[in-house]
């Protein structure tokens, strides 16, 4: 399944447990940095080199690299130590203190819930019996199950917390600023991407601000949410793709109320591709005439 397909589903999901849609954004920032981009609900574990593992895990610093290098593509033999409580600081403590839990526990569903004591609290929550996902975690790796998990256990644990900096301490506290702040990132891009396709501009919405992204926000930002920052660029024009005014134009058309047209006729540039000398000139060769609140 595509991320944008996944995104989809999981909007629908939050939808109907009643997730804010300023608190969905969040939550979807969460899922991609979780997930590594919706490739995978079910963590791997599998390194390939010390440089990655030393980088991920503080276990292996100081670890020889003779020693170090059986962890490598050996999974089970990684989750079961870096999340044994043995290996654990006391305020990282998992609950993993039997042989194998590491790997059992290890983390699932798109916010990646980690450790006995959490698939035990998380069970409670979702069937009232702690017990249901301490014998089957792997039902954390369905898709459909894994998205209800992972939003209950968001709905749980950030009540009363709104920003993606709170909620990000919530589900990594231990994580370096910069990863932090990509959480953050992911969040921002989606709430321009979603706010992008409601107004009918056609996008992927997958938390990916690249390009194609820019230049539509760059073009389009400012009219949809003069909250938001854009930058009208003349050398930004999609083929076919009407400007932020002919968009608040077009806006207009649908309900009179729902944009307030005046600044933008104050500051609207003349239009490149034609002259027109009054506003009405332009709505008549549009076609739009009788339709905009100008006419």
């Amino acid at each position: 399944m595509s991320a944008t397909n996944t995104v989809q589903k999981l909007i629908k999901k939050m939808n109907e447990a009643g997730v804010p849609k300023e608190k969905q954004d969040i939550y979807l920032g969460q899922f991609k940095k979780e997930t590594g981009g919706f490739r995978s609900i079910t963590e791997d574990l599998r390194y390939t080199t010390l440089a990655a593992l030393r980088k991920s895990f503080s276990m292996f610093r100081n670890m020889p690299d003779a020693e170090a290098k059986t962890y490598l593509k050996n999974p089970k033999k990684l989750a079961n130590a870096v999340y044994d409580d043995a290996n654990r600081t006391a305020s990282r403590k998992l609950g993993n203190t039997e042989e194998g839990d590491g790997y059992k526990y290890r983390g699932r569903g798109y916010i990646q819930v980690t450790g006995r004591d959490n698939y035990k609290k998380l069970s409670k929550l979702l069937f009232g019996d702690e017990n249901v996902l301490l014998d089957d975690p792997d039902i954390l790796s369905n898709p459909e199950y894994g998205a209800d998990a992972s939003i209950a256990w968001l709905n749980a644990k950030t009540q009363g917390l709104n920003t993606a900096d709170e909620i990000s301490n919530v589900v990594n506290s231990g994580e370096s600023a910069e990863k932090k702040a990509e959480r953050k990132a992911f969040a921002e891009a989606f709430t321009k991407q979603r706010k992008l396709a409601d107004a009918g501009v056609e996008i992927a919405v997958d938390g990916d601000w690249g390009k194609n992204s820019k230049e539509l926000w760059s073009k389009y930002g400012n009219a949809i949410d003069p909250s938001q920052p854009s930058v009208t660029s003349p050398d930004i024009e999609p083929e076919g793709i009407p400007s932020p005014l002919e968009r608040r134009m077009q806006f207009a058309q649908v309900d009179p109320r729902r944009v307030d047209l005046t600044p933008q006729m104050a500051q609207a540039p003349t239009p490149q591709k034609a002259q027109y000398a009054t506003m009405e000139d332009l709505l008549a060769d549009r076609d739009l005439m009788g339709r905009s609140s100008f006419a």
